[in-house]
C-alpha cells in the first residue's frame, strides 16, 4: 500500500499541507497522501525532502519542531 501511494505521488504529485512556519520564509510541509515531509524556503522557490539536517539547522536556532502524529518520521 506504501508503495501504491508513493506511485501516485510519483504520478500525480504531492498532496502538500502546512505542517509547520519554521521562520518567516521557510516552513515544513508534508504529503497527506505519501506521509513524507519537505523543507519549503521562498527566497529560492525551492521544495526539497526534509530529512535529520534540516531538524537539526532549525533546532539550533531555537526552532522546536513539532511533528504532527500522522507524519512519516
Amino acid at each position: 500500500m506504501k508503495l501504491l501511494k508513493k506511485v501516485l505521488c510519483l504520478f500525480f504529485g504531492h498532496r502538500y499541507v502546512l505542517t509547520q512556519e519554521l521562520t518567516r520564509y521557510s516552513r515544513r510541509v508534508a504529503c497527506t497522501r505519501c506521509k513524507e515531509m519537505f523543507a519549503m524556503n521562498d527566497d529560492v522557490r525551492a521544495v526539497v525532502p526534509w530529512n535529520s539536517e534540516f531538524h537539526k539547522l532549525y533546532e539550533s536556532q531555537d526552532v522546536e519542531i513539532k511533528y504532527k502524529h500522522w507524519e512519516g518520521k
